[in-house]
């Protein structure tokens, strides 16, 4: 039953099964990781250094690109479901 449970679970939640649910989810996870994430809060790490220095600064990086991508696709689905309801209405 632990399975099946799961997968119900996972069906009844709308990010898992709804598009923009999901895009909307992925926007404000995105958005919390790159909040949390202040440069200045250390001014001397620069200086410092750091093993994950780089690391950090590329997973952040990403975290912007992919917060743009869902940006985007949040936007373009807007623009189809606007062009249906359109056509709907005509």
């Amino acid at each position: 039953m632990g399975r099946t449970q799961r997968a119900i679970d996972l069906l009844s939640d709308e990010r898992f099964v709804k598009l923009d649910a999901n895009l909307r989810y992925f926007r404000e996870r995105y958005d919390m990781i790159l909040a949390s994430h202040d440069e200045r809060r250390d001014m001397l790490a620069s200086v410092r250094g750091s093993a994950y220095r780089r690391v950090e600064r590329l997973f952040y990086e990403y975290m912007q690109a992919q917060r743009a991508e869902v940006g985007s696709m949040l936007g373009r689905l807007s623009a189809i479901e606007d062009e249906a309801e359109r056509l709907r209405s005509k």
